[in-house]
């Protein structure tokens, strides 16, 4: 089962969870067009978590593996080195598995860092995750999350550069069905996600490859579940070929 995503702009959301006994081909892309830097945001207060802006897929009985692509281009809060704005495509194990794993590729912007490309993955979450980093992004760009049959590993790209590739074998390790994801993402409440009200991050182009036939088909909406989780984020509008996200009021 093959996964692909198109993404101009920027989003982000996830949650892993999955332990596997069967093989499948999955295959997520995501191109993401960068959007305008953002207001600054304020300093960091307060505890950190994971806030989700965008959708993911729950029991596509022809979803064998689900991909995500993680990203960011909004202004994280300063005075702490923990927050966040991304922007991703991400394959996970099944939503409710205690165990997590996932593998993903996009852009995201800490408050220590600028805008990079870059892509990770954990076999579980106990586990510290692998990170690879990339160069600042590029409006347009494919993100790209495979599982192969033929080296039985999860592979990741940037456009037509591979970034990583995992170290095990996903089926003997996650649940099934596999989760896809499509989010947004900040790690505090102040951090600005990707897009404003004017510019709005766009996820496009967002399908999946069928395991039955390899068809490129879009994600049925009965089956997608939909994240905003903050006052200030927004999406628009639930549809799982073509979304944006955005931050309103800025901080």
């Amino acid at each position: 089962m093959n996964i692909r995503v198109g993404v101009a702009v920027g989003a982000t959301r996830w949650r892993p969870r999955i332990t596997v006994r069967r093989a499948v081909v999955l295959l997520l892309a995501v191109s993401l067009a960068v959007p305008p830097a953002l207001t600054a945001a304020p300093q960091c207060s307060g505890s950190t978590s994971f806030y989700f802006n965008g959708f993911q897929t729950f029991d596509l009985p022809q979803l064998r593996r689900k991909g995500y692509v993680t990203s960011n281009v909004g202004d994280p809060c300063w005075g702490a080195n923990d927050g966040l704005s991304s922007a991703w495509s991400m394959l996970a194990t099944e939503f409710s598995d205690p165990d997590g794993g996932y593998a993903q590729s996009g852009y995201t912007r800490l408050t220590t860092t600028p805008n990079r490309y870059f892509s990770q993955w954990r076999r579980t979450m106990a586990e510290v995750p692998h990170t690879v980093w990339g160069g600042p992004p590029a409006s347009g760009q494919t993100y790209t999350t495979k599982y192969l049959t033929t080296i039985h590993r999860v592979r990741m790209w940037v456009g037509s550069t591979i970034y990583d590739t995992t170290t095990f074998d996903p089926n003997t390790w996650w649940d099934k069905p596999w989760d896809t994801q499509f989010f947004g993402e900040t790690h505090r409440l102040q951090d600005n996600m990707p897009g404003t009200a004017a510019t709005h991050a766009v996820f496009s182009q967002v399908q999946y490859a069928r395991t039955t036939d390899g068809a490129w088909v879009s994600v049925p909406s009965s089956k997608a579940s939909w994240f905003a989780e903050g006052p200030r984020y927004h999406n628009c509008c639930s549809s799982t070929t073509l979304f944006g996200i955005w931050t309103d009021p800025l901080n």
